[in-house]
């Protein structure tokens, strides 16, 4: 079910797989700094600081200053998902409305 739920949440807000990892890492291991992500995905630290910005601004999960550093935790919050999956709908359905619009 969970990861049926992923894939609906990656289609809806265009998530690419790399995103997806990252915010799947976080959401298994709660807070995680940029070289925890570095080191287990194998990915570039530029690559991670790009997919986390997307992932901060999607409202998918915080940046947090502790003593490591920055810290990446999820928004996990069932609500929060909806709410974020709500916004994504309505977004696409104004498009859809106004393209039939035209026709």
């Amino acid at each position: 079910m969970r990861k049926k739920l992923i894939k609906i949440l990656q289609d809806l807000l265009d998530i690419s797989d790399t995103e997806l990892e990252i915010y799947s890492f976080i959401l298994n291991n709660s807070r995680v700094t940029v070289k925890d992500i570095v080191n287990n995905l194998k990915i570039s630290k530029k690559t991670a600081h790009e997919k986390l910005k997307k992932l901060i601004s999607l409202g998918l999960i915080d940046k947090k200053i502790d003593k490591k550093g920055y810290i990446y935790e999820a928004k996990a919050d069932k609500y929060t998902i909806l709410s974020l999956l709500k916004k994504q709908l309505e977004k696409i359905y104004k498009e859809f409305e106004e393209e039939f619009s035209k026709l």
